[in-house]
């Protein structure tokens, strides 16, 4: 799946939204600064510690496991995430076009341990149902580890870590940080590397009062 499979099924409007972001994307801090629309949701990406990106929210996807969320950086590059993972990506230099998850518990995030199976199609080099054991487990509050640019995750935060076996594509962990919303819980901060070579950041942005400080 291409760029233009991830943009099918667009919801309205979402063109629209899309061409309003082309002073999003920076190669510097000076994201950090921007006045931001309140209409729309913002990610913050930090892309090897280096490159410094928002992204906007084009449209979010319903799905069984939790709905997907479809950012747009300026530069066309596009991330899916769901429930804090990453379940597809375009325009990157490593690119997950697919990913599929198998045996995940209806309470995805919570105090016990447990795996499921993780099947992703990768690009380039066209691998396509990569199969791994991607083990789930509680960690204790985290400092971030990819990035040093936008200040230390804190709050009333739950943590979890994620690793997977084999790992041929020498893959550290991810990272998913969760803020309570009433009963429920709401990703918030992210640690997730699609290749050894790259790896990012994302945070919903601006920081919620305290559960982040820039």
């Amino acid at each position: 799946m291409g760029m233009a499979g991830l943009l099918a099924g667009c919801a309205p409007g979402t063109s629209s939204i899309y061409k309003s972001t082309d002073w999003l994307l920076k190669s510097d801090n000076r994201v950090d600064g921007k006045a931001l629309s309140t209409q729309l949701r913002y990610l913050r990406m930090t892309v090897n510690k280096e490159r410094v990106a928002l992204l906007v929210l084009g449209y979010a996807e319903p799905h069984p496991n939790g709905e997907i969320e479809v950012w747009f950086s300026a530069k066309g590059e596009v991330v899916k995430l769901q429930q804090g993972r990453v379940v597809g990506t375009a325009g990157l230099s490593t690119d997950w076009r697919e990913v599929r998850f198998v045996g995940l518990p209806a309470k995805q995030f919570a105090d016990f341990d447990y795996e499921y199976i993780r099947e992703r199609d990768v690009m380039p080099g066209y691998r396509f149902g990569l199969r791994e054991r991607v083990a789930v487990r509680r960690v204790p509050p985290q400092m971030q580890t990819l990035s040093t640019t936008h200040g230390d995750i804190q709050g009333d935060l739950l943590w979890f870590e994620e690793t997977v076996a084999p790992n041929p594509d020498r893959l550290p962990p991810a990272r998913i940080a969760l803020r309570r919303h009433g009963s429920a819980y709401e990703a918030i901060y992210g640690e997730q590397c699609l290749a050894a070579e790259l790896c990012f950041t994302w945070q919903k942005w601006p920081p919620a009062a305290g559960s982040a400080r820039p």
